[in-house]
């Protein structure tokens, strides 16, 4: 008789715990026990190398390496607060749901059939699909630990059992935190390397990200000294919080958290200059990428902006928009920067380049000459885009680029890119 359990009916949960085959396994409890605590509802998937290490009646199991830990941990599981699944349960869910095809009865993948199991109707059936359930239900996939065995596995996309089959269907658009655990020979093996790098490569340019826990230096269970342990808990928690910040739930996207270190920084530089400059700053500190810069240039050619446009850059920093915009367009280019330092460094990118000026001044107040711009361009915070927004309000004959911020409602954006996790947004208002 299966002693399977249906996932729960819940909307979601926060993370998915998948454990592999290596002896630190024997940290899942205190692994388990400290997301708890934090307010992450999480379930956790075994392999079945795994639960020699978590089974209690085995030898040097996770109750033998810390009993007090294990036992605080089994009251979640015995209470169904955690739910544990095991590598063959994706065979029992089969076994026991299948449901008829032309049963008129809808089968959610998040809750138990409501009807008796019942035999195939002419080869054809439905029942719950255990990988793709679990892979709907959670937000953030954390393999903890990630044996040598396992890397290798999903890093081909083989799928032959309850975990890999959820990593394999798992979406690029979610996160995913891997940490690795073997002996140091493993560890540094090529092949190792090689793996690593295939299984992050599946994330590249999507919305999700694939960070690795990298594992630490210590003597190994093997009595080698050398580099394979993995991670503290403690540290695997802080790769968790900075994914889930608001203790669970609130994923942060690949762009929003680039935005949000954009802006720490920026921030940080700000509270630095604020003395200095007297007044507030309404952009960022940190440039645009040259990347950004190229997309939008690219863009602009393609919709044409007359001969001899105006262009003002509110917020120009070191004047790199001011420059580029000038060498493909020519005509007039005005910066707005209300930082002195930022001024210089503007004033001598652009030197020498006619018609080319830097102003010092604030976006918050009237700025001379801004109705005969053709195209504004501005890298500003949330506070200034709303200043913008009512600014611009009902104007023709001018095209808008934001970096970072859209314009939200009122306005309808022309042309959106994703430059490295940084969204551009352009509003043609001619």
């Amino acid at each position: 008789m299966s002693s399977f359990i249906y996932p729960p009916s819940t909307p979601s949960l926060d993370i998915l715990i998948g454990c592999t085959g290596s002896i630190a396994s024997v940290k899942l409890p205190k692994l388990s026990l400290t997301l708890h605590s934090l307010g992450y509802t999480h379930s956790i998937v075994l392999t079945k190398a795994s639960s020699f290490f978590i089974d209690e009646e085995h030898q040097g199991s996770a109750k033998v390496y810390d009993s007090k830990t294990y036992e605080e941990w089994k009251k979640l599981v015995d209470a169904g607060i955690v739910r544990v699944y095991r590598s063959d349960d994706e065979w029992d869910c089969l076994r026991d749901g299948i449901i008829p095809l032309s049963s008129s009865t809808s089968v959610s993948t998040s809750v138990s059939p409501s009807v008796s199991p019942t035999s195939p109707s002419e080869g054809k059936f439905r029942c719950p699909v255990l990988h793709i359930t679990l892979r709907t239900l959670h937000t953030l996939l954390l393999i903890a630990p990630l044996s040598a065995n396992s890397l290798s596995k999903y890093s081909l996309g083989l799928c032959d059992d309850t975990l890999s089959s959820v990593v394999r269907a798992w979406s690029m658009s979610k996160d995913c935190i891997i940490c690795p655990a073997m002996n140091t020979g493993m560890w540094e093996h090529p092949v190792t390397g090689r793996r690593l790098e295939e299984f992050k490569g599946f994330w590249k340019g999507m919305e999700g990200e694939c960070v690795v826990v990298q594992p630490k230096v210590k003597v190994l269970a093997c009595g080698e000294e050398g580099r394979g342990a993995m991670a503290e808990v403690e540290d695997i928690v802080e790769i968790v919080k900075r994914k889930l910040p608001k203790g669970g739930g609130a994923v942060e996207t690949r762009g929003e958290r680039i935005k949000r270190m954009v802006l720490e920084a920026a921030r940080k530089k700000f509270e630095e200059r604020k003395e200095e400059i007297g007044g507030d700053l309404a952009a960022p500190i940190s440039p645009s990428s040259n990347e950004i810069i190229d997309a939008v240039m690219k863009q602009l050619k393609t919709i044409g902006l007359g001969e001899s446009p105006t262009m003002y850059d509110l917020g120009c920093g070191d004047g790199r928009w001011l420059k580029e915009f000038w060498s493909g367009f020519g005509g007039r280019c005005v910066g707005i920067e209300v930082d002195d330092e930022r001024i210089e460094k503007a004033k001598e990118r652009c030197e020498g380049l006619e018609g080319v000026e830097v102003r010092k001044g604030s976006v918050f107040d009237d700025i001379e000459g801004l109705e005969e711009a053709n195209i504004v361009v501005m890298y500003l915070f949330r506070e200034a885009i709303e200043v913008m927004k009512k600014r611009f309000k009902g104007r023709k004959g001018v095209v808008l680029v934001s970096v970072g911020f859209s314009f939200g409602t009122g306005f309808k954006c022309s042309w959106e890119v994703d430059v490295g996790g940084i969204k551009v947004y352009m509003y043609d208002l001619r």
